[in-house]
């Protein structure tokens, strides 16, 4: 899980994301999660020098009670 809070937002968001390999454990926590605004779970290859791999991944919305999250875990923006 990573919470991120880019420079011109507001809100922060959280970002999730695993091997395509824990694809079930990525789905059980989307549908947790979903009602945040997340529509989806996308897929991402990552190349690699010596292989290709996949990740399964899904963002939040960016909402005030992440950035609180955000303010709590990442104390000048890290």
């Amino acid at each position: 899980m990573l919470i991120s809070r880019e420079k011109n937002y507001a809100n922060a968001y959280l970002r999730f994301e695993q091997s395509i390999l824990h694809k079930e454990y990525l789905e059980h926590i989307f549908n947790i999660f979903k009602y945040l605004g997340t529509k989806s779970v996308s897929v991402k290859l990552v190349d690699r020098k010596a292989f290709n791999s996949f990740s399964l991944y899904f963002t939040t919305r960016q909402l005030t009670a992440i950035t609180e999250l955000n303010t709590l875990f990442y104390r000048e923006g890290r």
